[in-house]
This record gives structure tokens, sequence and C-alpha cells, in this order.
């Protein structure tokens, strides 16, 4: 068993030694009952997507 020092752990430590992988379910329905969207809510969570893939790679380039 191998011990780590986690003040030392970076968030992209923790992914590598896990085998995370970024992915996107290409539908939440089989998880969620959601009522339909508009065209501008959508853009919003694109928006929110891209946020967070550009904050994601920050992390994991520390």
């Amino acid at each position: 068993m191998t011990i780590f020092q986690t003040k030392q752990l970076s968030i992209a430590d923790v992914h590598k030694r896990l085998g995370f992988q970024r992915g996107y379910a290409p539908s939440f329905e089989p998880f969620l009952v959601l009522e339909p969207i508009t065209p501008r809510e959508q853009e919003e969570l694109r928006q929110i997507r891209n946020d967070f893939d550009v904050l994601f790679d920050v992390l994991m380039n520390r």
C-alpha cells in the first residue's frame, strides 16, 4: 500500500492516481425528469460547461 502526504497532492495528482477522466453524459434524462429548457438556458449551460473546462484545465496543470 502506498501512503501519500495529502498536503503535497494536487487535484491533478488525485485525478491521475484514481484514473478519473473528464466526460459528459449526452443526456441527463435517465437520471432526472427535467422540464424543457429554452435556447437561452441551453446557451447558459454551455457557457457554464466551458467555464468549468477552463477552470479544470488550470487545476490539472498546476
